[in-house]
C-alpha cells in the first residue's frame, strides 16, 4: 500500500506541474535516474514521450524490461533502459538533453549528493523540471514518535542519519538545505509537495483499501495543508528557510530551470545522443551559480598590454610589456605567483589527505575526483570568422555553428584565457559565469581597440616564460615559451589533468633538448601551424589519447566538413563556440586512418593534399618514385618545387623498392607517386613490347603488384600514397598506353582495397570515396 500511494501522489503531482509548465501535447524528453523497477518512466512513456531510465541494480533493471516488454511496439520505441549511476550522467549524455529528469528515493543513498545534483541540472534543457523525491529530514521523529519510541523521536531532531526498513543506515535531507543546493546550480526551488503522510506508518505488505481513491483524497490535502504549500517562482534568488518539523515524511521537490544557458539540443526524432562529448559534470565538481541573463554591468574601457618581442640567441622568442604586469590579488615570489585571496566556494566534499593533494593546492582544495572542465568563449582567430567585412567565400559560408568568436577558453570557471570582446555574454551564452574568474591571462599580442573588462574581472595579465602561477583552487599555470611572438600556458588541473594552450601561429620552442610529459589536452592553432603539432608529437608531449583540439580557426579554409576532414587527418577536431570540455576524456579524439590513397589528375592538388595529411606528424620518411632524371630540366623544377613544400623535418628517398620499407616498422610514409612505379615496374618486365608481355611479362607485373599490396596489407607503418587517376580520360592512341592506362586501374584498385581511406581530388577539391 505505502508504496501504490507514493507512486500514484507522485504521478500526479508531476502531471500537474507537467500541465503547467509545458505545452499541451508537447512530446517530451525524460530521464529518469534511479528509475528502479521503471514505474514513473513506463508511465510517462505511455503518455507518449520520450523516455531514457538509468538504473544501476541489475534486478532492478531486469524487473523494468520485463514490464517494458508486455508494452505495445510503439510504448517500447519510446523507451531506453541504460545500466549506469546516477553520478556519471555526463558520461552519458549531453548537457540540455531533456525536458524532465526524474531523481526519485535516490538521494538518501547518496553521502554527497550536491555533485550528483549539479549532473542532473547539466542535464535539464532550458525551462526543464528537475523533480526529486527525498526522506524529509524536519520529520524524521513522525515514526518514531507514532510508534512510542520517545526517546527516538526526540533523537531524530537533532540529526538526518536513519535506518529504513531495508535495515539500511542512509540520509535524509532538509528542505532549506536542498532550497539553497538547488538555487546554486541554476535550477532554484518552483514548487515542493508531502507524500504519504497518513499511510507511511502502515505495515510492510498491507493490502490497499477498498476506496483507494478516498484514501488518495485524504493524502492529498493532507500533503498541503500542514505545512501550507510553498511555490517560489520566477527569478528571485533569496530563499526563505522554512520549519517542516510537523506531518511531512517525503517532501517532493520541483526545481525550474529557466534561468540558466545551457546548451538545448535539436530535437529530430527527440533522441538523445550517448557517449556524445562527454560535457557533463562528473563527480566531485566544484558547483557554482550558472551564468544567469543579468542588464549588461558596467565596464571599464581599457586596452591590453601590448607585448614586446625579441629573438633570443637559442632561437625562441622572449616576450615582456610594455605596461606593468599586475596580477590581481597575487604576489610574485621566486619563480611562483600565489594567489592571496580566499579560494572559491565549493560544495560539501570530503578533504582529501594532504599526500593526495596535488602540488600547489591550497588549503581545502581536493584533487579527489575532481574534473578540469574547460568552456571555450570562442573558437576563431582574433579577428573571429566570418572576417569583418571579407568577401571570401569561408567567410560567406561562416554561419551558425560556423561562425566563431575570437579564441578564449575558461578553465573551471576560475581562470580565463586570453579576454575577447564580448567574453561575459559568450560566458552566459555557454551556461557559464565569469563572476568566479580570479586570474585573466594573454597570451598573444592585442592590436586591436580597446577590450571592455567586465566589472570584478582581474586586470588581464600576462606570465613570464618559464614561470609558473599557482592558484589556491589547486591549478597551477606555467608560461611556454614560442617561437613567435606570444606565450602558451600549461594548465595543471588540481586532479593531475595537463592542458596546454597555444596562441595562433606560434609552436613551442625548445622542445628538443628534455624530456616532457603527455597533456591530456591541446587547444592549439593546428591548421595554421601544424609543425607545431608534430613537435609535440615528436618529444612525447601529445600521445595517441591525447584530445588536440583546433583553435583560432581563420578564413583559410572552407568551414564545416572540410575542416573537420582535414582536422580528423592530423588526429584533431574542432567544436562550436561554447562547447565544454572534460580534460582527460578521449573518446572523442579521431583515428587517424594507417593507410590512404589520394588520386587525382595532373596539377589537381593530389600531392598537396597527401603532405597536408601528414604535416602534422614527426620525421614522416617521402618517397619519391621518380628518380632525378638527369639532363631533364622541367622534371628538376618539379621536384625542386615539391622538395620546397615539404617541411624541414621530412627525410626524403628516392626509391621504387616499396616492399622493403612497408615491411620495417618506423615513422610515416607518403609514397608520390604510384603511377611513377608502375612506370618502372612495366619498364622492369618488358611490358612496352607485346611479345615479352605475352611471355611472362605480364606475370611479373602482377606478381609486383601483388606483393605491394600485400606489403600494404601487413604494414604497421602509417601510409599515404599519391596515384593519378588517368581512366577518365580520352582513350590512348597506341597500344602500350592504353596497356598503361588499364594497369594503373587495376594497381589502383588493389591498393585502395587495403586502405582505410581514399580520396580523389578534384580542382584542389577532397572528396572522400572512402573512409
Amino acid at each position: 500500500m505505502r508504496d501504490v500511494v507514493r507512486q500514484e501522489l507522485v504521478a500526479r503531482q508531476l502531471d500537474e506541474q507537467i500541465v503547467g509548465r509545458f505545452p499541451v501535447g508537447r512530446r517530451l524528453r525524460v530521464l529518469d535516474v534511479g528509475m528502479g523497477q521503471g514505474t514513473q518512466a513506463l508511465r510517462l512513456a505511455r503518455a507518449g514521450h520520450q523516455v531514457t531510465g538509468l538504473e544501476q541494480d541489475a534486478r532492478m533493471i531486469a524487473a523494468a524490461r520485463e514490464a517494458l516488454s508486455g508494452e505495445p511496439e510503439g510504448i517500447r520505441e519510446r523507451m531506453r533502459i541504460i545500466e549506469g549511476d546516477g553520478r556519471d550522467t555526463g558520461v552519458h549524455f549531453l548537457p540540455g538533453s531533456f525536458d524532465v529528469v526524474l531523481c526519485h528515493g535516490v538521494l538518501m543513498y547518496v553521502e554527497e549528493p550536491d555533485p550528483l545534483l549539479a549532473g542532473l541540472a547539466r542535464m535539464l534543457a532550458q525551462g526543464g523540471l528537475l523533480s526529486l523525491l527525498v526522506r524529509n529530514g524536519d520529520a524524521l521523529a513522525m515514526r518514531p514518535g507514532l510508534s512510542g519510541d520517545w526517546a527516538g523521536a526526540r533523537a531524530a531532531f537533532d540529526t538526518t542519519a536513519y535506518r529504513n526498513r531495508l535495515g539500511l543506515d542512509v540520509r535524509a535531507d532538509r528542505l532549506h538545505t536542498l532550497t539553497a543546493t538547488l538555487a546554486g546550480i541554476g535550477a532554484p526551488l518552483h514548487a515542493w509537495y508531502g507524500v504519504r503522510v497518513f499511510t507511511d506508518t502502515a505495515a510492510d505488505g498491507a493490502e490497499l483499501p477498498a476506496d483507494l481513491e478516498t484514501l488518495l483524497a485524504v493524502e492529498e490535502p493532507g500533503s498541503r495543508a500542514a505545512p501550507p504549500l510553498l511555490r517560489l517562482l520566477g527569478r528571485a534568488q533569496a530563499h526563505r528557510a522554512v520549519d517542516l518539523r510537523g506531518v511531512l515524511e517525503q517532501p517532493h521537490l520541483l526545481g525550474a530551470a529557466g534561468q540558466q544557458f545551457l546548451p538545448v539540443l535539436p530535437e529530430p526524432g527527440l533522441r538523445v545522443p550517448l557517449r556524445g562529448e562527454l560535457l557533463g559534470l562528473h563527480r566531485g565538481l566544484d558547483l557554482r551559480p550558472v551564468g544567469l541573463l543579468e542588464p549588461p554591468r558596467p565596464c571599464r574601457h581599457v586596452r591590453l598590454p601590448r607585448m614586446n618581442t625579441s629573438r633570443t640567441e637559442a632561437g625562441s622568442w622572449s616576450g615582456s610589456c610594455s605596461e606593468p604586469m599586475r596580477f590581481a590579488g597575487c604576489a610574485v615570489r621566486n619563480d611562483v605567483v600565489r594567489r592571496r585571496s580566499p579560494p572559491l566556494t565549493a560544495v560539501r566534499r570530503r578533504p582529501a589527505p594532504s599526500s593526495a593533494r596535488p602540488s600547489g593546492a591550497g588549503p581545502g582544495v581536493s584533487g579527489e575526483n575532481r574534473f578540469v572542465e574547460l568552456t571555450l568563449l570562442g573558437t576563431g582567430a582574433p579577428a573571429g570568422l566570418p572576417r569583418p567585412d571579407c568577401p571570401c567565400a569561408a567567410c560567406a559560408e561562416s554561419l551558425g555553428s560556423d561562425a566563431r568568436a575570437a579564441t578564449a577558453a575558461l578553465v573551471d570557471g576560475t581562470l580565463l584565457l586570453d579576454l575577447t570582446p564580448g567574453a561575459a555574454f559568450a560566458a552566459a551564452r555557454a551556461g557559464q559565469s565569469l563572476g568566479g574568474v580570479r586570474q585573466v591571462l594573454l597570451s598573444h599580442p592585442h592590436d586591436g581597440p580597446a577590450v571592455e573588462v567586465p566589472a570584478g574581472l582581474p586586470q588581464p595579465g600576462r606570465v613570464p616564460d618559464g614561470r609558473e602561477l599557482a592558484l589556491l583552487t589547486g591549478h597551477r599555470v606555467r608560461a611556454v615559451a614560442l617561437d613567435a611572438p606570444g606565450t602558451g600556458y600549461a594548465v595543471t588541473g588540481p586532479d593531475g589533468r595537463r592542458l596546454l594552450y597555444l596562441p595562433p601561429g606560434g609552436a613551442p620552442a625548445g622542445l628538443e633538448g628534455g624530456a616532457t610529459e603527455t597533456y591530456d589536452m591541446v587547444l592549439a592553432d593546428v591548421l595554421g601551424r601544424p609543425d607545431g603539432l608534430a613537435r609535440l608529437r615528436a618529444v612525447g608531449a601529445v600521445g595517441p589519447t591525447t584530445d588536440v583540439v583546433a583553435v583560432h580557426l581563420d578564413h583559410d579554409v572552407p568551414p564545416g566538413p572540410e575542416v573537420r576532414r582535414r582536422l580528423a587527418a592530423a588526429g584533431a577536431r574542432a567544436v562550436p563556440d561554447g562547447t565544454a570540455l572534460v580534460v582527460g576524456v578521449y573518446e572523442d579524439v579521431p583515428d587517424v586512418p594507417r593507410r590512404t590513397l589520394v588520386l587525382g589528375g595532373a596539377r589537381s592538388g593530389k600531392s598537396v593534399e597527401a603532405e597536408r595529411r601528414l604535416e602534422a606528424f614527426p620525421d614522416v620518411l617521402y618517397v619519391a618514385t621518380g628518380g632525378s632524371r638527369n639532363g631533364d630540366g622541367e622534371w628538376a623544377a618539379r621536384v625542386a618545387a615539391h622538395r620546397e613544400r615539404r617541411p624541414g623535418s621530412w627525410r626524403t628517398a628516392e626509391t621504387c623498392d616499396l616492399v622493403p620499407l612497408l615491411k620495417d616498422d618506423g615513422p610515416p610514409v607518403l609514397v608520390d607517386c604510384l603511377s611513377l612505379w608502375l612506370t618502372d615496374a612495366m619498364d622492369a618486365v618488358g611490358a612496352w613490347d607485346d611479345a615479352e608481355w605475352a611471355d611472362g611479362g605480364e606475370r611479373a607485373l602482377r606478381t609486383r603488384v601483388r606483393e605491394l599490396t600485400e606489403a600494404v596489407r601487413a604494414t604497421r607503418r602509417t601510409v599515404v600514397a599519391v596515384s593519378n587517376e588517368v581512366g577518365s580520360g580520352i582513350v590512348p592512341a597506341t597500344a602500350s598506353g592504353r596497356r598503361y592506362r588499364d594497369e594503373l586501374g587495376r594497381l589502383n584498385a588493389a591498393f585502395a582495397n587495403e586502405c582505410e581511406q581514399v580520396l580523389l581530388v578534384v580542382a584542389g577539391q577532397a572528396l572522400v570515396l572512402r573512409g
